[in-house]
């Protein structure tokens, strides 16, 4: 198997490990808050990544824990706050608005760069082809209700009910 084909194939595995784990945190803070899930989740990884790591972790100096402090609290309030917002929605939709984020980096690379006076470098045509697409997949995704008010009537006899929010209502109604 060739290099780029192993790559792609250990890609899909992490896509795939990434996407489920949503679908797990969503259950488990049925029974746990999302600070104790997260914080949770935050010790385990500190554990498992100072044991390969303890050499440089212990050999850190003051600045390097003062900005990782800095990091990883704002990174720990990230995840927090993405735990809470997954209660209010579903597992594939928070993924899908996590997933968003990708395409958007180079955006926010781009302002940083004028703000902060670094080095300017030019988006790509592809940069922004891809937030263009994201946000339209992201306004399918919000404005679908609204959309839904312009659909034809469906004939009689037939089911209207197509997204799983309608059907949970429908099956409450009866």
């Amino acid at each position: 198997m060739s290099t780029s084909r192993r790559a792609e194939l250990y890609l899909l595995a992490i896509t795939v490990v990434w996407g489920s784990t949503f679908v797990v945190t969503k259950d488990l803070i049925v029974e746990n808050s999302a600070f104790f899930y997260t914080a949770l989740r935050f010790l385990l990884a500190a554990i498992l990544l100072f044991i390969p790591a303890r050499a440089r972790v212990l050999s850190a100096t003051a600045a390097s824990w003062k900005h990782g402090t800095v990091l990883g609290t704002l990174l720990f309030i990230g995840f927090v706050l993405q735990t809470v917002g997954l209660a209010y929605t579903t597992a594939s939709k928070a993924a899908f608005f996590t997933g968003m984020l990708v395409p958007f980096t180079p955006i926010v690379h781009f302002a940083g760069q004028r703000l902060f006076g670094l080095a300017h470098r030019p988006l790509r045509f592809g940069n922004l082809l891809g937030v263009l697409m994201a946000a339209g997949a992201i306004a399918l995704l919000l404005l679908r209700p609204a959309l839904r008010r312009w659909e034809p009537a469906a004939p009689a006899g037939e089911d209207t009910v197509s997204h799983p929010a309608e059907v949970r209502e429908e099956a409450v109604r009866a």
